[in-house]
């Protein structure tokens, strides 16, 4: 459940433009540090602690392609979701987290991020007054990113059901480049001994239920409830 929250932790302030370890780290999530040290920070022209122009937050809260510039940019999930009330039967309520410029990138440049966005491509769809939220991760470290992403992901679509009125009915899952790096294979190999349980269910709480703004959610208005999971295996390496 402590994992489940820094996720969707994370999201929440991705949702709110963080963009370093600062302020990532006040709503709860604590896991970057690998990515925004000094070193690598400072190679992309950036503040320690700076993960860039082109991560996450700034593409959902900030979108533009005026990366040093004053451009506040645009705030993608609220006209996402102002689209799916007023135009439920249209089908371009998407988000990306992707601003080409900030990750371009060859053998003589650097991205200006710390790391390219692996994962945010949403797109929204209302059939028959229901919800279905697709999820397209260009990129996913399987033991470790991906149940993050699923109960981050699975947040937003709730987040949308109730802003929205729409009932959330579906979440898809697209991973276009799953893997499982070589310094995992044993703890993968531990994890596929291990019977499959039923997954849990994730949901609003009360206080989660009297949001009225999409930056206002945080990941403790959110419960997970019939969770049953095997003993935690720690220390699976992640690639930084």
């Amino acid at each position: 459940a402590g994992f489940a929250n820094k996720a969707i932790g994370e999201l929440c302030a991705f949702i709110n433009g963080a963009r370093t370890l600062e302020e990532l780290a006040a709503f709860g999530c604590d896991w970057w540090d690998a990515w925004a040290t000094p070193e690598k920070s400072g190679s992309r022209g950036l503040e320690a602690g700076d993960l860039g122009p082109g991560s996450y937050g700034h593409a959902f809260r900030n979108f533009t392609t005026d990366l040093d510039g004053d451009d506040p940019g645009f705030d993608q999930l609220p006209h996402l979701i102002k689209k799916l009330r007023e135009l439920p039967l249209d089908r371009t309520a998407l988000m990306s987290p992707w601003i080409p410029n900030a990750n371009h990138r060859d053998a003589s440049t650097k991205a200006r991020n710390t790391i390219a966005p692996c994962h945010g491509w949403i797109h929204a769809l209302v059939f028959g007054d229901k919800l279905h939220l697709v999820h397209n991760q260009r990129s996913g470290d399987t033991p470790i990113g991906v149940p993050s992403n699923m109960a981050q992901y699975t947040a937003l679509g709730l987040m949308i059901e109730h802003l929205t009125g729409y009932e959330f009915a579906e979440y898809v899952h697209w991973i276009q480049y799953a893997h499982i790096y070589a310094n995992q294979f044993e703890a993968v190999d531990e994890m596929l001994t291990r019977e499959p349980r039923a997954l849990p269910t994730l949901r609003l709480n009360d206080a989660g239920l009297r949001v009225t703004d999409i930056h206002d959610f945080r990941a403790e208005h959110f419960e997970l409830s019939d969770y049953h999971p095997h003993p935690s295996i720690t220390g699976i390496p992640v690639l930084t």
